[in-house]
Formats: structure tokens, C-alpha cells, sequence
């Protein structure tokens, strides 16, 4: 029992001991300051400068707000250093030009200036919400108080009005049936909820596809009316096509889209006889000389007629690239020759756009006879003689 005593008393007097020092410690350390701003934090409001219920002009990236906070003091303040914490914005204080407070007395208030610059467009993941601090450290370096600045940007949007045909002022159907080769020309307008100082179009077909009208500027709720015409490239299949039309604010690509359905039809090539049948004697080395007519079903520039095999079967006419018109007769004039031996030729001609030949082939078969005396040519004239 005396030893449990005296283990209690060591006790009591070693809390009595601590509780002395925190005391001590207590006194000589300086009161908290309490401060208040007014306003309590900068939004988007206080650096457009904008009344409390007025309508507010939304933020622009790559301008510089200025505004001011007055600051309180609850007791007496040594001077508040100030501490800056950006938070992805460039933020500036000062209060009467210097980086600190001056001392005040309990009550006493004195102006906060900040500039709040918001970064430009980065062109990739670019933040809408911004949060930065300016932190109030005393002589002692506590955080007396944290003033909040937030900006807020809208979200830039491009609205497009439905496509119209400029010659109708209809609006087309859900998908544009087009020819290879063709064009169309639609009409619409945008408008945009910001003002977009580096605006422009763009589209997923740049080498098919004219814009004209689009603005360098585009004003918040100022319309603007763009014309497109899309020019469909020659193709030997119905093709499915989506245009899409983008649009950016400098490196800024604005979530909004355009997009116009096409199918085109492909281009077609039609001979008249559809099928070329010739028969020849290998003795007389005599070609036969065969014309026919093709037609293309739309307009195509710059194709070549050519065949397979240029010793047996070439072309007389037209010898250089010719452009077709939609259903007008081309004339082309060939030879089959017989060649130095009784056989069947299966050959065919093309029309060739851009290296690639077009549908459809022309099918020649000819079949080369012995006149039974079995004899071998030996010095035939070239293919291309009469």
C-alpha cells in the first residue's frame, strides 16, 4: 500500500509539472488573428465585375481580371504576409503595392488587389474549373486565413443550324445520294455561346470538301451562315460516307459536331456490243479491226482505254487520256491480231482512271483457225498494219 502511494503521488505531480509548462507556453504565445474578407472568396462574378444580380459576361481564357477584397482583423495583426497558391491560374496580391499587410488594429480593414489571369488553350484536356488560394501567414508562420479565387469557364459550344439545299431551301434527307465524281453544295448556320476569337472549320475530307464564309471570329450568339460543297470521289463501289465538321477555337477543339451522311453510287463504264467475238485464219496474218462505243454514267476526266495484251490487241483510238461525259458515245477502235499459232484468246479491255481500272470490262474472245495447210507464219506484219 505505501509503495501503491507513492507511485500515485509521482504521478500527480509529474501531470502538475506539464500542465505548468503548457501554461507558461500558453502565455507567451500570441493571440490567433482572426480575419474576414469581404467578399468571403472571388468567383467568376467578382472578376467580371459584375453587379450581384445582373447578367455576367462568362470568363475568357488568356485575359487578365482584376479585382479587390477588404480585409478584417478581429484583434490586434502584426503584418500578414501573403501566400500564393495558383491552382493552374496566374494569381497576383497586394495590398497597397506590397506583398503584406500593415499592422492593424482590432477592427481595422485595408484593401486586397488581385489580378487572376486565365491560362490560354493548350488544345488538349483543357480545364473549365480553376481553384486557387491566397494564404494570410503571420509572424510566427501560421495560416491565419486562406481568401479562395475561383474561376469558372463555360463550356464553349458551336450550335449548327439542319443543312439546306441553297437552290431549294429545302432541307434534304437524312442521307445525300450523290454520283462518283459529283458534287453538292449545302448551306447552314452556327453560332456559338462565347466569343471564339480564333475560330475556324474543319472536316474528316479536307480534299473533298470547300468551306466558304466560315469567320475568323465568331461573336457569342452571332450567327453566321457557311457553305459547303463536297466534291465525291470517283469510286467502283457504292460507297457509304460520314462528313463530319468540326470547329475550333485556336488549338481548341470544341465538342460539337456536323455530320452529313453520303452514299455514292459508283462509276460505271458500258459497252456497246457488251462482248466482242472474232474469228481469224493464223495463215493470213490479217488483224481484224473492231469499234466499239463506250458510255460512263457520270462525268470522269483524264481515263485511258487499254488493254491486256498490247501485241494481240491494241488500240488504235483514242491513243491519250480523254474525259467522258455522262452517257455521250466514245468511239474506240482496236485490232485483234491473230498471233503464230491456232489457238482461243480470252482478253479484255479496261478504262483506267487514276492507275485503277473502272467497271466494267469489255470481254473479247477470239478464236484463231488453221486454214489446213498446217503452215507456221514466220514474218508476220506488226499487229497494228491494216
Amino acid at each position: 500500500m505505501v509503495r501503491l502511494g507513492a507511485v500515485t503521488t509521482a504521478l500527480v505531480f509529474a501531470l502538475a509539472l506539464l500542465a505548468s509548462f503548457a501554461s507558461a507556453a500558453s502565455a507567451q504565445e500570441s493571440p490567433r488573428v482572426n480575419v474576414t474578407f469581404e467578399p468571403k472568396r472571388i468567383t467568376a462574378r467578382e472578376l467580371a465585375g459584375c453587379q450581384p444580380t445582373g447578367v455576367c459576361p462568362p470568363l475568357e481564357r488568356d485575359e487578365t481580371y482584376s479585382t479587390a477584397v477588404t480585409l478584417t482583423v478581429g484583434v490586434d495583426s502584426d503584418p500578414l504576409f501573403m501566400d500564393i497558391e495558383g491552382g493552374g491560374l496566374e494569381i497576383s496580391a497586394t495590398a497597397n503595392g506590397d506583398e503584406s499587410t500593415r499592422t492593424l488594429r482590432a477592427g481595422q480593414s485595408q484593401r486586397i488587389d488581385l489580378t487572376v489571369t486565365i491560362p490560354e488553350p493548350s488544345g488538349r484536356d483543357d480545364r473549365m474549373f480553376y481553384y486557387g488560394k491566397v494564404r494570410f501567414i503571420d509572424s510566427d508562420g501560421r495560416v491565419v486565413a486562406v481568401l479562395p479565387v475561383v474561376a469558372t469557364l463555360p463550356t464553349p459550344r458551336v450550335y449548327f443550324s439542319p443543312v439546306r439545299d441553297p437552290v431549294t431551301n429545302e432541307v434534304p434527307p437524312l442521307r445525300t445520294i450523290i454520283g462518283a465524281g459529283q458534287s453538292f453544295t449545302r448551306e447552314y448556320l452556327i453560332n456559338s455561346n462565347i466569343n471564339l476569337d480564333n475560330f475556324e472549320l474543319r472536316t474528316n475530307a479536307p480534299g473533298f470538301v470547300r468551306l466558304e464564309n466560315v469567320p475568323s471570329e465568331l461573336a457569342a450568339s452571332q450567327q453566321a451562315r457557311v457553305r459547303l460543297t463536297y466534291d465525291a470521289p470517283n469510286v467502283n463501289r457504292r460507297t457509304k460516307v460520314n462528313l463530319d465538321v468540326r470547329p475550333l477555337d485556336g488549338l481548341q477543339l470544341i465538342n460539337s459536331l456536323l455530320r452529313i451522311r453520303i452514299t455514292i453510287l459508283p462509276l460505271q463504264i458500258k459497252w456497246d456490243p457488251p462482248v466482242v467475238r472474232r474469228e481469224l485464219v493464223v495463215q493470213t496474218q490479217r488483224p481484224e479491226r473492231v469499234t466499239v462505243q463506250l458510255r460512263s454514267n457520270y462525268d470522269v476526266n483524264n481515263v485511258e482505254v487499254r488493254t491486256v495484251d498490247l501485241g494481240l490487241m491494241p488500240v488504235l483510238s483514242p491513243i491519250n487520256t480523254i474525259n467522258l461525259r455522262a452517257n455521250e458515245p466514245v468511239d474506240v477502235t482496236f485490232n485483234i491480231c491473230p498471233g503464230y499459232a491456232a489457238t482461243r484468246y480470252y482478253m479484255s479491255m479496261a478504262v483506267y482512271f487514276d492507275g485503277k481500272p473502272l467497271k466494267r470490262l469489255l470481254p473479247i474472245r477470239a478464236i484463231v483457225r488453221d486454214d489446213g495447210t498446217g503452215r507456221v507464219p514466220t514474218e508476220a506484219p506488226p499487229c497494228q498494219g491494216t
